[in-house]
């Protein structure tokens, strides 16, 4: 198959590097894929391309909606006779359904939807989803965002696919850390410093933490700031506790996030909402104690408790009154739970089963537009 894959960017976020996954994992089946970018400036990930596939990318003429981009996807498509495009994420997907269907191209396509909107019904949240109506499918990398497209989008059953995530299990080294004397407990938080991944729970909930116990774990948050102002105010309560600031350390988005995750007990995510969260998959892999916000689908991820612990994102209490119980799991049950955790990464997260999955995806669709 010829395969065009759609995103706004090869940047450090979740879609871009499960994009780049599932690229370099068609073209190992022997298909042909040419990726799509319109911020070219933007290319944590693009070092990790097969040279095989073909990036093309341009610069964006200006903020906001751009004709631009569809006049040169429309382009892209009709002179490169693609078999199927895929689009991650909201704009991206918006810019190829109208430079498909609102011209005479038939290439089919299929729109993925990597955010999650809770129970949010708002007109502005289904007006940014209208238009998936159009695509031939629409894939999901949630349970629950796939919910929210049905019951509030109308957008029929049939007509979505849940795919979850998918990585190399063997890049991801197994390396569990029971904490012990020697080493109290280091926290691990990865994502954006924004609104949306709550950090200010997990500062929160350690200042607790401190009036109750007297002391604190050390925190390692790695992530690009989306938000000056909300690192801002995060740094603000850090200053307000001494042994909590002293012990709190902020690093850049980065490769080698393996470094800290192997010197860390446990990973907590305190997000409001998720789609299927990179830092909990690969934590899982990685033999990392898992804490998180009881959103989305993190209670399937993590079994409802058995895999893990679950939060409300609005409860510091709930938070430290988890981290309370992780100091209290001993040894022999910590070692069982994060190796089940990575048993059952290995087997439902593969990238090979990510592959698979829109492979069979791609045929089907193929096969229904060519009967068209």
């Amino acid at each position: 198959m010829k395969i065009l894959l759609v995103i706004d960017n090869l940047g450090s976020g979740g879609a871009q590097r499960q994009i780049t996954l599932l690229a370099n994992e068609l073209i190992k089946k022997n298909h042909l894929v040419d990726i799509f970018t319109y911020y070219s400036s933007n290319n944590f990930f693009k070092k990790e391309l097969n040279s095989r596939i073909n990036h093309l990318s341009i610069n964006k003429d200006k903020k906001g909606f751009s004709l631009r981009v569809i006049s040169v996807l429309k382009s892209l498509i009709k002179n490169n006779h693609y078999d199927i495009a895929l689009s991650f994420l909201d704009t991206p997907s918006i810019y190829l359904i109208l430079a498909t269907k609102f011209s005479n191209n038939k290439t089919p396509i299929i729109c993925s939807d990597r955010n999650y909107y809770l129970n949010n019904n708002s007109i502005i949240a289904k007006a940014n989803k209208l238009l998936f109506h159009l695509a031939n499918k629409i894939t999901t990398n949630s349970y629950s965002q796939a919910k929210w497209l049905n019951e509030y989008l109308r957008i029929p059953q049939r007509k979505i696919v849940t795919i979850y995530n998918g990585y190399y299990s063997n890049n991801i080294p197994f390396m569990p850390l029971y904490p012990d004397e020697s080493n109290k407990l280091t926290i691990i938080g990865i994502g954006r410093i924004t609104k949306a991944k709550n950090i200010k729970l997990l500062a929160d909930s350690l200042i607790i933490f401190i009036r109750n116990k007297g002391w604190v774990p050390t925190v390692h948050w790695y992530g690009r700031i989306n938000n000056n102002e909300q690192k801002s105010e995060i740094d603000k309560l850090l200053s307000t506790n001494y042994l909590l600031k002293s012990n709190w350390f902020w690093h850049d988005e980065t490769h080698d996030v393996w470094k800290g995750q192997k010197n860390s007990n446990i990973l907590i995510l305190p997000s409001f909402y998720e789609g299927l969260p990179n830092v909990v998959c690969e934590a899982m892999l990685a033999g990392k104690m898992i804490l998180a916000s009881n959103v989305c689908d993190n209670p399937r991820l993590l079994d409802y408790g058995k895999r893990g612990f679950l939060f409300s994102p609005y409860s510091p209490e709930e938070l430290e009154k988890c981290i309370t119980k992780v100091l209290q799991i001993d040894k022999t049950t910590w070692d069982k739970m994060v190796s089940k955790n990575r048993e059952y990464a290995v087997k439902e997260l593969s990238v090979s089963r990510l592959a698979k999955d829109y492979e069979t995806l791609f045929k089907q669709v193929i096969d229904k537009n060519d009967r068209q």
